[in-house]
């Protein structure tokens, strides 16, 4: 965020730039079950469960809990709390301005825009429009994101010490898709129309099909 001042006209300028919608939307859509209590992996309950699981440990300190918790809290601020600042408009027939926390336009960006057509949500940023709605959430995306890799590398450094268990597949499996195109070698089968799918084990030429050759079409 830069604050410009014109000496000439005295007029002052802010920009705050942002990445482009795309990469923060599909950041949102992965963050987006962290930030949700109904999840299984909303942050809440992975601090509790590491918490649960190293009490009593000798090697187990709560204090990184303790602190990452704080971290999340103030991701997540209280209703009607900003996590950073406020932001006022007012329309020239409006008798007094609108406020809105970045907490609310961010959320009101994240239901509303985005992930859900949640109206209640939408109707709180309304008056802000879509970009302010949206630098919001950028900001709100970031932080979650930058507190889920705290919460990650704390998993890590507990596995690593011994206080958890867990599988080397948790953090080796493939969860980004890297090949676009990928070519398998394969074998077709054709069969007349209606009839029934193959539910026997793998291997061989299905009851009912053929094996495909572009003379048979």
């Amino acid at each position: 965020m830069t604050l410009e001042f014109d000496h000439s006209t005295g007029k002052q300028f802010l920009t705050r730039p942002v990445p482009d919608e795309e990469t923060t939307e599909s950041a949102a859509a992965r963050v987006r079950p962290i930030l949700l209590n109904s999840e299984p992996v909303y942050w809440g309950k992975t601090l509790k469960a590491l918490s649960y699981l190293g009490h009593g440990k000798p090697d187990f300190r709560d204090e990184a809990i303790r602190d990452l918790r704080e971290i999340w809290k103030k991701v997540q601020p209280p209703a009607g709390k900003a996590r950073a600042y406020y932001v006022q408009v007012q329309k020239e027939d409006a008798p007094k301005p609108t406020a809105a926390t970045d907490n609310a336009l961010g959320l009101a960006w994240f239901y509303g825009d985005v992930v859900h057509a949640d109206l209640l949500r939408r109707a709180e940023g309304d008056a802000f429009g879509i970009n302010e709605r949206y630098r919001a959430a950028a900001m709100l995306v970031a932080i979650a994101m930058v507190s889920t890799i705290m919460t990650l590398n704390l998993i890590i450094k507990l596995r690593a010490e011994g206080i958890l268990k867990l599988s080397e597949d948790v953090f080796t499996e493939d969860v980004v898709v890297s090949n676009l195109q990928e070519r398998q070698e394969t074998e077709v089968f054709m069969g007349d129309v209606g009839t029934p799918l193959p539910d026997g084990p793998l291997g061989g030429i299905p009851e009912g099909f053929e094996a495909f050759h572009p003379d048979k079409i």
